[in-house]
């Protein structure tokens, strides 16, 4: 829901269905037929008032999204979806560049980047090291990528240019499984080092001291490219 033409979101103390009918504009991301009855339920829109709901372009719209809609935006050509949530913001005149994320350290998580960071083994040999995130899996495993194909990755990426490689993901028993067996399977002399945790902040920081993330369509890969780390998106 998009609240035009006001600098506060939900009034306090007013229910969701009497806060909605109150905003001049309301816009639903969702192209599944989940979004649409959710805001036509709360009064978000009404097929017979073209101005009452704008909805994703008809094109990219699922489950018969189109016809519980009653507006739609012009369609835009492919891009990512950020871009196309854009599209919402700028036909309503609204311009969304510059893109400020805000996501900032504090100094505290910088001193303990900075540690993490320090005591990780280098290689020798002259020349630089990069340390290069693992993200190790999405909540949809159809979207993960094989441990072999991480494996070999880490070797190649370890003898080419002596690449530290970080293990990124959470405690889950399925993340556990997929570490285990690119650490049993890696053969290299560099061995990637297991940085799963329990935070989103460290996550946030460990993204951060990375020179690069491989990564599978998920929300550490949005995380690192929000803070400027650089990214190879595995789709």
């Amino acid at each position: 829901l998009l609240r035009l033409q006001t600098s506060r979101w939900k009034p306090r103390g007013q229910t969701l269905p009497g806060w909605t009918s109150t905003l001049p504009v309301r816009a639903t991301l969702q192209r599944f037929t989940r979004g649409p009855f959710s805001t036509r339920r709360h009064g978000a829109c009404d097929r017979s008032d073209p101005a009452g709901g704008l909805r994703p372009p008809k094109r990219r719209s699922r489950d018969l999204n189109w016809f519980v809609n009653n507006a739609h935006i012009p369609a835009g050509p492919d891009a990512h979806v950020q871009d196309q949530y854009f599209e919402f913001l700028r036909f309503l005149g609204v311009d969304p560049e510059p893109v400020e994320w805000g996501l900032e350290l504090t100094a505290n998580e910088r001193a303990a980047q900075a540690r993490f960071l320090d005591a990780l083994p280098r290689p020798p040999g002259p020349g630089g090291s990069p340390v290069v995130g693992m993200v190790l899996g999405a909540s949809d495993p159809r979207r993960n990528w094989s441990p072999d194909g991480y494996a070999r990755l880490i070797e190649g990426i370890g003898e080419r240019r002596g690449a530290r490689c970080l293990l990124l993901g959470g405690p889950s028993e399925g993340e556990a499984r997929i570490a285990g067996e690119i650490l049993e399977g890696c053969r290299g002399p560099i061995r990637p080092i297991d940085a799963r945790g329990d935070g989103l902040r460290r996550l946030l920081w460990l993204l951060g001291g990375c020179d690069l993330v491989v990564s599978p369509d998920t929300g550490p890969l949005h995380m690192a490219r929000a803070i400027g780390t650089p990214v190879v998106g595995l789709y």
